[in-house]
């Protein structure tokens, strides 16, 4: 990452900072950092940066004089609330690792929205607000003082605006006279809005919320493209035009909305946290050409006959690789790089995705996924296997299997989760891992898979929907196994998944 130092120095005549002002319902923290930067290395330095972006709800909020009077508790839990949300060990101590995100170059805009309940987290955030056209105008009031000229600056804004407009109905113009929506401008220090920046580094730019016209960025800064030199202005704006658009920051890893800077990258682009964002509140973008339908074929689909256009080699050969269900229902089938998703109403539209769209880091061709009671995402290839967070990889991941599931084997055909313990099959045999006893594999395992009646070996995927009801699946069959029971019904896959009509052989 792209280390800078940030402090809110106390040249306190300025420091009138952390006041909280209401700008059409929505909180945005303003605040006066210092003069210059202060690498942050103690406790003080840390209350007010968890301060200045909103992990402390206390007086200190507004004074950060009064840290003297803030517990040890309250500090602890507001670091590891920081150290959650950016996918640090949560420690609640200023380690090497927390004081690395600390210092690291960020966004301006404050990350307490994306909490909707204690402990708990979304996916992505929206606004309330948003922009109730589709048809905005963008004038660059103010160029970069340094490195960019002109019309690189105008070329990497459009960039920007281009990925944002790729996925909406909305659709960014810009020019020099007329009706303006959005003023973009390069400041800095005190420039007039009572949130001054804070010199080279630390916060790099700031935006108003959506149907404000303001879109800041810091002229201290050395504002570079196509080099890992500076701060890549693409990247930034890319970040800074979705808090204009309406959507807050993300602790999903490597979205763009996440409020660190990342450093710089040749192929940044939106991901599917943010894309699935924005089409919340704006929907999706339905004009394309026909060249961006053809490249998109894959990702795409008619609304009248949404499986129908499935690529041909999905259609053909459709071995899935494996099935899992979500928490809150949602099926998600998995072959080669693709991967479908089924809602109570059918299919979700537009399907098939790249796996590597959605959960970054995980490989093509897998054998096997669960969601566990703990809400995270498992899944399996060869001898390894990948815990994911929501769509954000979990750190210290891909880890081996026989290293963490001790007496199950690589390989495995499938895996699910069931009444707290987690079910692995291979060929004709199962095993049973139950994570509370010691060993969590009984002495009794691998047992003959013909303890499930008549479901076949070597299965292609297995989920459960309920305490009772067990599916297995091979090719073009689904075996339905009734645990009260004992009992089998088989029945072709498609009718399982609703608007599923491709011919297997």
């Amino acid at each position: 990452m792209c280390q800078a130092v940030y402090k809110l120095n106390s040249c306190s005549i300025i420091m009138k900072t952390l006041q909280f002002h209401i700008i059409f319902g929505l909180i945005v923290l303003l605040y006066k950092p210092g003069c210059a930067f202060e690498e942050i290395k103690n406790k003080s330095q840390a209350v007010e940066y968890l301060s200045a972006f909103g992990y402390l709800e206390t007086a200190l909020q507004y004074n950060p004089k009064l840290a003297h009077k803030l517990t040890n508790k309250v500090y602890r839990n507001a670091l590891i609330e920081f150290q959650i949300f950016l996918d640090i060990p949560p420690t609640g101590i200023l380690d090497k690792e927390t004081l690395k995100a600390l210092n690291t170059q960020r966004c301006g805009c404050i990350d307490r929205f994306y909490r909707v309940k204690q402990d708990r987290f979304k996916r992505y955030v929206r606004l309330p607000d948003g922009w109730r056209l589709t048809n905005l105008n963008y004038k660059i009031s103010r160029y970069p003082t340094r490195e960019l000229n002109q019309i690189q600056t105008d070329t990497e804004i459009k960039r920007a605006f281009d990925q944002w407009s790729a996925v909406t109905p909305l659709k960014f113009n810009q020019v020099e006279n007329g009706l303006v929506h959005i003023n973009i401008a390069f400041r800095a220090h005190d420039h007039g809005d009572i949130n001054p920046f804070d010199g080279k580094l630390g916060v790099f730019a700031h935006t108003l919320t959506p149907s404000r016209d303001n879109v800041h960025f810091d002229d201290s800064e050395i504002w570079t493209t196509g080099t890992k030199k500076g701060t890549n202005l693409y990247q930034v704006a890319l970040h800074e035009f979705g808090h204009m658009l309406g959507l807050d920051h993300t602790r999903v890893k490597f979205a763009v909305m996440r409020p660190v800077y990342p450093g710089y990258h040749p192929s940044a682009k939106l991901k599917n946290d943010d894309i699935e964002g924005i089409q919340e509140l704006y929907g999706e973008n339905n004009v394309m050409d026909s060249y961006e339908k053809q490249i998109s074929k894959r990702h795409t689909s008619n609304q009248n006959n949404s499986v129908d256009n499935f690529n041909n080699r999905h259609c053909k050969v459709f071995n899935i690789d494996t099935i899992f269900i979500s928490n809150s229902g949602e099926i998600y089938m998995f072959k080669d790089d693709s991967f479908w998703k089924w809602t109570r109403i059918g299919l979700a539209e537009p399907y098939p995705k790249l796996i590597s769209d959605k959960w970054i880091g995980l490989p093509n061709n897998i054998d096997a996924a669960f969601i566990h009671k703990n809400g995270q995402t498992y899944f399996f290839k060869g001898s390894k296997y990948w815990r994911f967070t929501d769509t954000s990889i979990d750190k210290g991941f891909p880890r081996e299997i026989t290293f963490d599931f001790i007496g199950i084997p690589n390989n495995i055909d499938s895996a699910m989760s069931f009444n707290n313990k987690i079910y692995f099959f291979k060929g004709e045999k199962y095993w049973v891992y139950d994570p509370t006893k010691k060993p969590s594999v009984s002495n009794e395992y691998p047992r003959p898979l013909s303890d499930w009646k008549s479901v076949p070996a070597s299965i292609d995927a297995v989920f459960s929907s309920n305490d009772n009801i067990i599916t297995f699946v091979k090719n073009d069959l689904y075996y339905i196994f009734d645990a009260t029971t004992s009992s089998v019904q088989t029945q072709d896959l498609s009718l399982y998944l609703k608007d599923l009509k491709c011919k297997f052989n």
